[in-house]
């Protein structure tokens, strides 16, 4: 399954900026945001996979919650 990844707003709106999570955090760290989610390409139900916290990125996702995340 193809995740696309995004920002959440203060809103809890979701928006689609990269197809991998660096550039998502990228898109993030240059325009102010502190969450990056996640969504699989043939839905609307997000995760949220990382936030920054003291300057630093902190992943809420591991490896096995992001497998059962892309298989849900």
């Amino acid at each position: 399954m193809t995740m696309i990844y995004g920002i959440t707003t203060d809103q809890y709106e979701h928006i689609d900026t990269s197809k991998t999570m660096q550039g998502a955090k990228r898109y993030a760290t240059i325009n102010g945001y502190k969450t990056v989610s996640m969504r699989d390409h043939n839905h609307y139900y997000v995760t949220k996979c990382s936030v920054k916290k003291n300057g630093v990125w902190v992943d809420t996702l591991n490896a096995s919650n992001i497998l059962n995340a892309r298989i849900k």
